[in-house]
């Protein structure tokens, strides 16, 4: 194993010893945009609460809170800035007046703006928010779900009231198969609507459909631009104020992403006819398309299905879509065009670290930006003037602000949101390189206990969610705080079957754990890497736990039935411990694309051996199970292997949390904290 060091220490060693509470208060940031003439930032800050905030490029600004909100844009001449906010009670667009320094709401949408949470595909969660300017700056375009068919119930379909039955039939809308059925939706925290509680409401679940709406900033006048059950989302106005491009799911659904038919496509639509023309066909996916800014090119992210993203451009008068950096097989995760018409910035994932390169669109050759840095980037966005600006979060730094000016190689912090981890004792973080038994050369993580000594063996906790080389300042992951108590720390980043949303390197290397024979990768993935650890001396291989949440929680619960070697295993909220309930319970479903293809009823057998509860008798580690009481099927998952391991007299505890959903906060998240510290502690101390 290789290590290699990321993080250049200070002269004098800090006192504080990080704490959850440390954690707690840790401030992101996200949405950064430059002001038309390139001198100010725009940007949201996430922690005790979502703001907007300005700050001049310069650093040493004084940056200057706008209110509370989140994903702002200027207009075009910069002297205003749009923004979510839920002021007034519900999601709404918000004008800010740079002259006056007056927020105002523009739109008033009955139930707030709602755009449907898949049309994120598998980017970030913000991306259904997405909204643009026109280029006069008179409107604003965005994504709400607004409903198609009215839905009202009849004596042969619903009549809770007439002392029937409700009656499904395969024309009655989907979402009536588990209304009524339970208290929060089946997908958790993501499932923003849920089910509704009765059967009498049923006559108000009709069929919501994303459409495009305008609103004209002078007047609040808002006007729907879409209609009908095609779906529109990812809205983008062309420099000429003519059109708008956007992506289509073609009234295919959503929830089915990844599978062999499903689709989305890219448009555009007149703004004085609302005539819609299409760009694209055909299955896959294509998302985000942003016009060049003399208007004669469309660039857009597309992928024949979940996994590997590639950038393309296309005509904006039409014609076949060309794939740029033909060489690269990695995950494009966002782009920006830069002035020139001829280039544009992009990131990738590579392992550990979020690359940023330009990439020059005639030839499609690329230019590495900032190539020694090992971090997390995202964010990504270029000026008017070609400086490039991103999110970036290293070993030593969450979340800061970086900017590169044009025609420099090395960027420059413009802001630093938690100036107080200067005080903190850090474990030290590295990068880990080794090879598995298949070969495969790996990049994990590495956090040393604060205080570390070579040649001393310690406690390990391995947590397999794949992390890149980011700031461990999350609480529902392995962290700092943990590294504060003296424990080694390892990120592996295996694998898995279910976890097509974190790519790694090439499509070839993610694909390798599809399918049931995919644990088999995962679990050497993990243990070579433990494996090495122990070999050069500085995990004690009668001191290892395991950790893991969300879908680290899933492989958790998988490694568990294949491994004794671990003293313990805590499992917060584990994804796709059981992969039948899923296949038979969710009326739409994606199960069968991660599977590798095939039905349940095609290949049960394979269900059952992806799942982790059909396993549980072969469980000797004692484990700690937490979850939310509204996390929706992460809920049942964390349940059912909860029962397996009892039923078969294993040693678990289970700890549900009520009012809380995929992830734990304020006195839940304290409680958790000090039991799962404690159940450590006991394990491997």
């Amino acid at each position: 194993m290789i290590l290699v060091s990321v993080s250049a220490w200070a002269r004098s060693q800090p006192t504080h010893t990080v704490t959850l509470s440390d954690l707690e208060h840790l401030r992101g940031v996200s949405d950064v945009q430059f002001s038309p003439d390139s001198h100010t930032l725009v940007y949201t800050i996430n922690g005790d609460d979502q703001s907007v905030w300005l700050s001049n490029v310069l650093p040493g600004g004084q940056p200057h809170k706008l209110g509370p909100g989140f994903m702002p844009l200027w207009s075009p001449d910069g002297t205003r800035i749009a923004y979510y906010s839920r002021q007034s009670g519900t999601l709404q667009l918000w004008l800010f007046d740079t002259k006056t320094e007056h927020s105002r709401q523009v739109t008033n949408l009955s139930g707030g703006v709602n755009p449907d949470i898949w049309s994120r595909i598998s980017g970030s969660v913000s991306d259904p928010y997405r909204f643009c300017w026109s280029p006069d700056g008179s409107r604003l375009v965005f994504t709400s779900q607004v409903s198609v068919r009215e839905v009202e119930p009849t004596r042969n379909s619903l009549s809770p009231t007439l002392a029937g039955p409700l009656v499904l039939s395969s024309s009655t809308p989907p979402g009536w198969t588990l209304s009524g059925i339970f208290a929060r939706g089946m997908e958790g925290a993501d499932q923003k609507v849920s089910p509704l509680s009765r059967r009498t409401d049923l006559r108000f679940q009709n069929t919501l459909v994303n459409q495009l709406f305008t609103v004209d900033v002078r007047n609040n006048a808002l006007r729907q631009l879409t209609s009908g059950v095609a779906g529109y989302f990812s809205p983008d106005w062309s420099p000429s104020g003519t059109a708008i491009v956007a992506v289509t799911n073609d009234g295919t659904s959503l929830h089915e992403i990844g599978s062999r038919t499903s689709k989305t496509n890219l448009v555009v639509i007149n703004v004085n006819d609302e005539k819609v023309t299409s760009l694209t066909t055909g299955a896959g996916y294509r998302r985000l398309p942003r016009w060049s800014p003399s208007g004669a090119q469309i660039a857009f992210l597309g992928s024949s299905g979940l996994g590997e993203t590639s950038l393309f451009v296309i005509p904006a008068n039409r014609g076949a879509p060309r794939r740029l950096i033909q060489s690269l097989d990695r995950y494009v995760q966002e782009f920006s065009w830069l002035p020139d018409n001829k280039s544009l910035v992009a990131s990738y994932r590579d392992g550990t670290t979020d690359t940023i390169v330009r990439v020059f669109v005639p030839s499609g050759n690329i230019e590495q930006i900032d190539p020694d840095t090992r971090a997390s980037r995202g964010g990504l966005v270029a000026s008017r003037s070609g400086t490039v600006a991103w999110v970036q979060s290293d070993p030593r730094t969450p979340g800061a602000i970086h900017l590169l000016p044009i025609g420099e190689l090395r960027s420059q912090v413009v802001l630093d949101p938690n100036p107080q981890v200067r005080d903190w004792r850090l474990g030290e973080q590295e990068i880990a390189r080794w090879r598995n038994g298949r070969g495969e050369l790996m990049d994990g993580i590495v956090i040393k206990p604060v205080g570390y000594h070579p040649g001393q063996k310690y406690p390990l906790i391995v947590d397999p969610y794949g992390q890149p080389n980011a700031f461990a300042g999350y609480p529902m992951i392995a962290n700092q705080a943990v590294a504060s108590a003296g424990y080694l720390i390892f990120f592996p980043n295996p694998r898995a079957p279910h976890i097509w949303m974190n790519p790694f390197k090439s499509l070839s290397y993610d694909e390798a754990a599809i399918g049931p024979a995919g644990w088999n990768v995962t679990v050497d993935d993990v243990m070579s890497g433990v494996d090495e650890l122990v070999k050069r001396g500085m995990a004690d291989p009668h001191r290892m736990g395991l950790y893991g949440f969300s879908n680290g929680g899933g492989i958790v619960n998988y490694l568990v039935t294949r491994t004794n070697r671990f003293r313990c295993a805590v499992s917060v909220a584990g994804a796709l411990s059981d992969w039948v309930r899923p296949s038979l319970l969710e009326t739409q479903t994606w199960i069968r694309t991660i599977e590798g293809g095939s039905s349940l009823w095609d290949d049960p057998t394979a269900y059952v051996k992806l799942s982790a509860v059909f396993r549980t008798k072969f469980v000797q580690t004692p484990m700690l199970l937490a979850v939310g009481d509204d996390d929706g099927n992460f809920l049942l998952d964390t349940i059912e292997m909860y029962n397996g391991l009892r039923q078969n007299r294993r040693p678990v505890t289970l700890l549900r949390y009520p009012d809380q959903g995929h992830g734990f906060s304020g006195n839940a998240m304290t409680d958790f904290w000090n039991r799962e510290m404690s159940f450590f502690d006991q394990c491997l101390k």
